[in-house]
């Protein structure tokens, strides 16, 4: 596990979000920008949606756990808040979830109404060789979704 933070469901936690996740990513060693945008955009997205949604009449705070091995990138996004079986107030465009759909290789929502849980899955370029940390790079995902 490279990233465990608990932040709260606030807009300005998203930016926090996405920067933890891909510097963590970076000092790890992981060189390839493309994979490091879409997960950039990924995060964003999820995180967006558990500010938006989990908490509609209270404070709480949101998980994000990454997981990072030569083969694959794991995030998880969780929330305590009131689960996605509730209508939400704004239900949005639902776009992120398509958008969640097509920068992942997997991904899993698990939501009662005690919670969501989302796990993101990215796998690593087969036909590369596992990155080593000296080839870091600092690369933050920059995409701003309005919440």
């Amino acid at each position: 596990m490279i990233v465990k933070q608990r932040l709260p469901a606030k807009p300005a936690s998203l930016r926090v979000a996405r920067h933890a996740t891909t510097d963590a990513l970076a000092q790890a060693g992981m060189v390839d920008r493309e994979l490091l945008a879409a997960i950039a955009l990924a995060v964003n997205e999820t995180f967006g949606n558990a500010v938006r949604h989990a908490y509609p009449d209270a404070l709480g705070d949101v998980d994000l756990i990454v997981e990072y091995d030569a083969t694959q990138i794991s995030v998880t996004v969780a929330d305590t808040g009131v689960g996605i079986n509730r209508p939400p107030r704004d239900p949005g465009r639902g776009l992120g979830i398509q958008l969640i759909g097509e920068l992942t290789n997997a991904w899993t929502v698990d939501s009662d109404g005690t919670g969501t849980t989302v796990c993101l899955r990215f796998d690593m370029n087969p036909n590369h060789d596992p990155p080593s940390p000296e080839h870091a790079v600092d690369v933050h995902g920059d995409p701003e979704t309005p919440v």
